[in-house]
């Protein structure tokens, strides 16, 4: 069964070697391209967990968002600015679910010391310049809901 994905594979190797027969074309799309055994990793879903435990009834809980989908910014004025915002990422955002407002934003750290490269300086800049809090927790094996409700409360 073929879906839009392998249709849209197909397409950009066909561009790409044109002159290439379709048996070479499926071994070029067999060997460069697989689904994902799972959508989180262990401790991002460790997380995933408890954040959704925190938060209760009153927000949904999204993962894996672009900076894009959370900012808007004039793309034709500030193509510079989009491209480098498109190419940002969240582990998680939370989101109000009667009025659908995008609370806050979560970012995972393997290391305190990753939030003080430039991408993440970027980042907070880019979040604080719009008001809208990120979050930081650093990632463990086992997370307290407790200590993310205090985080919460803290930043919203």
């Amino acid at each position: 069964h073929s879906g839009i994905g392998d249709y849209f594979n197909l397409l950009m190797v066909y561009r790409k070697y044109p002159r290439l027969d379709r048996e070479k074309i499926s071994q070029i799309l067999l060997f460069s391209i697989q689904k994902k055994q799972f959508f989180f990793r262990g401790t991002e879903r460790k997380f995933y967990d408890a954040l959704v435990e925190a938060v209760g009834p009153e927000f949904m809980v999204f993962s894996k968002c672009r900076g894009v989908d959370l900012v808007d910014v004039d793309f034709q004025k500030h193509f510079r600015a989009f491209n480098r915002i498109k190419s940002l990422s969240v582990d998680f955002v939370l989101v109000r679910k009667g009025n659908e407002a995008i609370a806050c934003v979560i970012k995972l750290s393997e290391d305190l010391h990753e939030q003080f490269d430039k991408e993440n300086i970027f980042l907070d800049e880019i979040f604080a310049t719009v008001e809208l809090p990120l979050i930081r927790f650093e990632t463990r094996e086992v997370y307290s809901v407790v200590e993310i409700q205090k985080a919460l409360i803290t930043s919203l």
